[in-house]
């Protein structure tokens, strides 16, 4: 049973012959997608579709599910190529130690602490030096603040990286949710029911490998597929409330179909990974053609025999106009020729195995020294039930010498060979190589014989350059998510929405944009931060740069809000003197004026820090992309600002032109109001 079982695990090339492979390559002959014309043989061809694609790349999926089982600690399975699935691998003795040593997990969890310090700064660039393109490029960049930014999009990296670390590939998913967003007012649907009318927000949904199907495994990215199904397990009230179609559900697999699996699950106490009452929904999506020059969707399900959906592709969401397909690639490692990714954890799973095994051996033979293994006769182990109840400590065994029986004891064991420990610390070594991982930033510990401080930050360095590659692939993959978001807002974006920035001071910036201000031709990514930089190293650097004068105004004046704030403390809005009060109220006039509003100039302000603050908005391409007439509101306030300048000075100048009266003290001086108030009552 123990040779038979390994002598199913599934090479490619086992897999390419498989007996499953060969029964389902005549069943779900590929057909041509224009012979289709009625409802009941499109949705034939996209499950037959999705049949083929899932025994194409059913390879790779065992494998993601493989690694899975690993990050779990169920690191006793293996692929088996009669059932096409995960089988555990039998014990080979009763006595034999089972134990799982998972260094994969750390691993796993380490890389993705480090990927998700990667800070993403979006830019758009404006396509010309037009005053309006200006604009219209700094509304779409902090368009981008707001959504990089975003709690939504934040959880959605953290399970994209957490999929891509686990089966190698992620793909985003791109959509406009009309649900979501401000309520614009109410209206009455078709069933006659009060539906609220929203004005929607773009969805970036992080899809896992095993619900999307490309039309080949081997297109080495998503321009080069024609067509992608989409396939899930849905609940059935997300089929009514979107498609008004009310069906039964049942238990699915969520990451197999595999029927043999599902029965072989029913009966063991394991994770079944099955949902209840949900369907499977089929998501066709098909590029631009001759015969569709906008692409085509056809939406249908499981149990009921018509389309949900047929039409064209719903998104302008490349460039030209252009539509395309709404998914965007991530993968840790890249596979040159292959539409998967791989992950590092398929390089670790035979280290780990090995690992596993040195460290069982170890224990079982620790066991055995500990309990040990007694030699005794038959008659002397039946008179005291040794076979059942064994040898405890303080029992009397009885024998009979006169029947020739042996004094039961223990047989020697033999040293533990050093290799065992050698093999220990060499498998230990492969996982540090092969994961790029070292045990600093794996288990907060310095290597064996490193002291030094600078070696430890080259190491540090070192983990930093075997993640570049996913890092970079990441950046490159959210810039296409971050350009397609920007289309769906350019597409759906009709109505005047609000965006709120919070500027210098916690001054809050009011911001108008539509669809026509939004441009997604030329976004890039800035200020891309170091994966192994630490908060206390980004301390550290921004005091040395203090040192060096940096961050200093005109008059060697530090912003201590924006120095708290560079250092993760928040602005705790320190040191709000007169200065800071007035910029924030320059802000909000600035904001108030750009609405029309005209704003007027108190004696009590501080002029001079208004007018700065005013010159800099009038600077600034919003403000070239004003009306004239709201310009001149700018203009009339900011000279009403100099006019106070000028007359406090002609003031200061007339007080010290006049002749100093004779006769009074210099507090009488200062005080000439309550001198004439003290005449008039006839003195003190």
């Amino acid at each position: 049973m123990y040779n038979d079982i390994y002598s199913k695990v599934s090479t490619p090339l086992q897999f390419a012959e498989g007996f499953a492979y060969k029964y389902h390559k005549e069943k779900y002959q590929r057909k041509h997608r224009r012979r289709m014309n009625t409802e009941s043989e499109k949705i034939a061809y996209i499950k037959s579709e999705y049949e083929r694609r899932r025994m194409e790349r059913l390879y790779f999926e065992l494998r993601w599910q493989l690694n899975m089982a690993f990050i779990e600690g169920e690191q006793y399975n293996y692929i088996c190529n009669i059932t096409n699935d995960i089988v555990e691998f039998p014990k080979a003795l009763r006595a034999q130690e089972r134990e799982a040593y998972n260094h994969i997990l750390p691993i796993w969890l380490t890389r993705l602490a480090k990927l998700s310090r990667l800070n993403q700064v979006y830019k758009a660039r404006p396509s010309s030096q037009d005053s309006d393109d200006i604009n219209n490029a700094y509304i779409t960049t902090r368009i981008l603040d707001s959504w990089n930014n975003s709690i939504g999009l934040s959880n959605a990296q953290a399970t994209a990286n957490a999929w891509a670390e686990t089966t190698g590939t992620v793909i985003w998913k791109n959509i406009w949710n009309p649900n979501e967003g401000r309520r614009l007012g109410m209206v009455i649907d078709s069933d006659g029911m009060p539906t609220y009318l929203k004005e929607g927000n773009p969805n970036n949904i992080a899809c896992s490998s095993f619900e999307i199907f490309p039309d080949s495994s081997y297109n080495s990215d998503i321009k080069y597929c024609k067509s992608i199904i989409h396939a899930r397990a849905v609940d059935v009230d997300y089929l009514y409330d979107v498609f008004g179609v009310d069906l039964q559900g049942e238990k699915l697999n969520i990451f197999s179909s595999n029927t043999l699996s599902n029965l072989a699950y029913k009966h063991m106490g394991v994770d079944t990974k099955q949902k209840d009452d949900v369907v499977m929904l089929y998501e066709y999506y098909e590029v631009p053609s001759k015969q569709f020059p906008d692409g085509k969707l056809i939406i249908c399900c499981d149990g009921y025999n018509k389309l949900l959906y047929e039409g064209d592709l719903p998104y302008v969401n490349s460039e030209y106009n252009n539509r395309a397909l709404p998914f965007v690639l991530q993968r840790s490692i890249v596979r040159p020729g292959y539409f998967w990714g791989k992950t590092i954890i398929d390089s670790l799973i035979p280290v780990q195995r090995r690992y596993n095994a040195i460290k069982n051996r170890i224990t079982e033979y620790m066991k055995s020294a500990a309990i040990g293994v007694v030699i005794v006769d038959e008659a002397t182990a039946e008179r005291n039930n040794l076979d059942s109840e064994g040898i405890a400590p303080g029992d009397m065994i009885i024998y009979n010498k006169s029947e020739s029986t042996q004094v039961p004891t223990y047989m020697q064991n033999q040293g533990m060979p050093s290799e065992f420990f050698n093999q220990e610390q060499s498998d230990l070594k492969n996982f540090t190589q092969m994961s790029g991982t070292s045990e600093i930033s794996r288990d907060s510990s310095a290597p064996i014989g490193v002291e030094s401080g600078r070696a430890l930050n080259i190491l540090n360095e070192q983990d930093e350059t075997r993640l570049h590659l996913t890092a970079r692939g990441i950046q490159d993959s959210m810039l296409e998510v971050a350009r397609q978001t920007l289309y769906l807002y350019k597409q759906f974006a009709d109505n005047q929405r609000l965006l709120r920035i919070t500027g210098q001071g916690s001054a809050v910036k009011l911001l108008y944009w539509d669809k026509n201000t939004v441009t997604a031709d030329d976004v890039v990514i800035e200020g891309v931060a170091r994966i192994s930089e630490t908060l206390s190293q980004r301390r550290n650097m921004i005091v040395q740069l203090l040192q060096f004068g940096l961050f200093r105004d005109e008059n060697g004046r530090i912003d201590d809000s924006k120095i708290l704030e560079m250092l993760d403390f928040g602005d705790s809005n320190v040191n709000m003197d007169s200065k800071r009060l007035e910029r924030i109220k320059t802000d909000e006039q600035n904001i108030k004026m750009s609405m029309g509003e005209p704003q007027t100039v108190e004696f009590f302000e501080l002029h001079n820090v208004a007018i700065e603050a005013h010159t800099e908005f009038m600077l600034s391409s919003e403000y070239e992309s004003l009306e004239p007439q709201i310009q001149e509101i700018f203009k009339a306030h900011l000279a009403e600002h100099i006019s106070h300048i000028q007359r406090q000075a002609m003031a200061q100048m007339q007080m010290q032109a006049q002749p100093e009266p004779k006769g009074r003290t210099p507090l009488e001086q200062s005080n000439p109001v309550n001198l004439e108030n003290q005449e008039e009552n006839g003195g003190l």
